[in-house]
């Protein structure tokens, strides 16, 4: 599920990975990245990095490199389009859906503030 943009809404090893909903309906949660379920791991990696136990230094590690991919996609796609997009494109990082979209997308600023409550 890892990308250099966030991570995957479906595993690439899923078979519902970028498959259509319907005959018609695009996969649109199959695949892209979205900013809500980048922060729910990141707050659960934040998390367990605060805490002593076996995987606290590894959980801080993912933390700062997610945080690090998915802050830096979302600047980076802002600079170019000046828009906050819905979801990202998980092979090239593109904003794609609905814009401006400042719904869930806007954890963005949770996330780069690291506040997670």
């Amino acid at each position: 599920m890892w990308t250099s943009f966030g991570l995957r809404s479906v595993s690439k090893r899923s078979r519902y990975y970028d498959a259509y909903n319907t005959d018609t309906a695009a996969p649109y949660w199959r695949g892209p990245i979205w900013i809500n379920i980048n922060y729910l791991a990141l707050e659960a990696l934040h998390y367990y990095s605060s805490i002593d136990g076996p995987i606290k230094n590894l959980a801080a590690v993912l933390y700062t490199q997610l945080k690090n991919n998915v802050v830096g996609n979302l600047l980076k796609q802002y600079e170019e389009s000046r828009f906050i997009w819905e979801h990202y494109d998980d092979k090239t990082g593109v904003g794609a859906g609905t814009r401006p979209f400042t719904g869930w997308s806007s954890l963005v600023l949770a996330i780069m503030g690291d506040t997670y409550d």
